[in-house]
């Protein structure tokens, strides 16, 4: 094995020798960051890595899944106690020789394995999410032809909340196959996002600040001549600009405004008893307990998560949902109609617009109204009429109250 590593001329590497003719696994690193080995087996090595002065250190875990049952319970045990455990951002990434989904496999014959259920416990059980991929859709082929073919994704990166929420520009590619039957994965932990203009979003804990409703008051009272129609769409426009200024002037981030005040509790509670220092207590727990229930409506509703009731404490899942949404919220790539792929924003933007274009045009469009002849009246006389009848102001307002933000 040794002998083999030479030939590519790194720095650093690290064998985990095979168990007579199976397993044995190897790591090769170039230097510019610190890798610590912390364990290894014949087919994982774990490692904690520190590589950005901005961001912490994290772990990560090289696996060769085992096609072997009772190798495979241990890793699966092994996996449980880290995630039980693991304070870390943390990735596990390799060739796991699992399939987690039936579209992640292509093939005329249907899995034999009963081992789907177990593989999505121990991802539930540690938290994992899948990074997700950019490429072709499966990592590994039988390099059979016609119904004998079958290719899967096998290979993967899987990762905790944390990673999302240090590394969230992370992404996972699948290179082109060269002599192998796998495709090789590249994990790239800082990735340049191409966001564009963030759409104005109103959120419900900012009802919450008496100030707020003033500033709508004020921002849509405008002098504007014109129509209903006219009025109403500058003066929502100019509530939005105003609330904007508001958010960063007064209302703040509700993350910091948490900790600020986690900290002046903190800093209370040393302090030496007296009744002036009571009343301080109380008015910072107060303000805390309203901070946190504004910092849990926040995530809720960015993370669109709809099925948990309000009162229920769960910004920290509230927090994960938002920072996965945030992950795969984009268009990184995609492929261009010679096959390849393409990360450049400006053919992204000619693609989409060309894709749909074409499927919205016809050239020679032609309506024949005998097929409306086939199709039954679903729509009552009465129904037809209160459709067609002016629009009150009540049903405007019970409308916008149902309103999601």
């Amino acid at each position: 094995m040794r002998k083999f590593l030479k030939r590519f001329n790194y720095p650093n590497n690290w064998i985990s020798p095979s168990v007579g003719l199976s397993g044995g696994i190897s790591l090769m690193w170039k230097t510019g960051f610190t890798l610590d080995i912390v364990h290894s087996t014949d087919k994982m090595i774990n490692t904690i890595i520190y590589s950005d002065p901005s961001k912490p250190e994290f772990l990560a875990t090289f696996l060769y899944g085992s096609t072997y049952h009772n190798e495979r319970v241990e890793q699966r045990e092994y996996i449980n106690s880290i995630g039980s455990q693991v304070n870390l951002p943390w990735v596990i990434i390799g060739d796991l020789n699992i399939t987690m989904f039936a579209h992640e496999r292509s093939s005329n014959t249907r899995p034999t394995t009963s081992e789907f259920p177990l593989i999505q416990q121990v991802i539930d059980r540690s938290y994992l999410n899948d990074l997700g991929y950019i490429g072709s859709q499966f990592t590994w082929s039988n390099r059979q032809s016609g119904i004998d073919n079958v290719r899967s994704r096998l290979d993967r990166a899987l990762v905790i909340s944390q990673w999302l929420h240090h590394y969230n520009h992370s992404k996972l590619f699948h290179l082109d196959a060269i002599g192998s039957d796998h495709l090789p994965i590249l994990l790239v932990t800082n990735t340049t996002s191409h966001q564009g203009k963030r759409p104005f979003r109103y959120f419900k804990c900012w009802f919450k600040d008496p100030t707020c409703q003033q500033v709508i008051r004020d921002a849509y009272k405008l002098n504007i001549r014109g129509s209903h129609a006219y009025r109403m769409t500058n003066g929502i426009r100019n509530v939005k600009f105003e609330l904007k200024k508001w958010n960063l002037s007064h209302y703040g981030n509700v993350d910091h405004k948490v900790s600020m005040l986690t900290d002046q509790l903190k800093t209370l509670n040393r302090n030496p008893y007296s009744i002036q220092n009571n009343e301080a207590i109380k008015e910072v727990k107060h303000n805390l307990e309203l901070a946190q229930k504004a910092q849990e409506s926040f995530y809720a509703q960015k993370s669109r998560v709809e099925f948990i009731k309000s009162y229920d404490k769960n910004t920290s899942y509230y927090h994960t949902s938002v920072n996965r949404r945030r992950h795969f919220n984009h268009i990184s790539s995609l492929k261009l109609p010679n096959g390849q792929w393409s990360k450049d924003r400006n053919t992204l933007e000619d693609l989409l617009v060309t894709h749909f274009k074409t499927i919205s045009t016809s050239t020679n469009p032609l309506l024949d109204e005998k097929f409306l002849n086939c199709i039954d009246a679903s729509i009552t006389n009465g129904d037809n009429d209160k459709l067609l009848s002016p629009i009150t102001l009540d049903e405007i307002r019970n409308t916008i109250k149902q309103m999601g933000p």
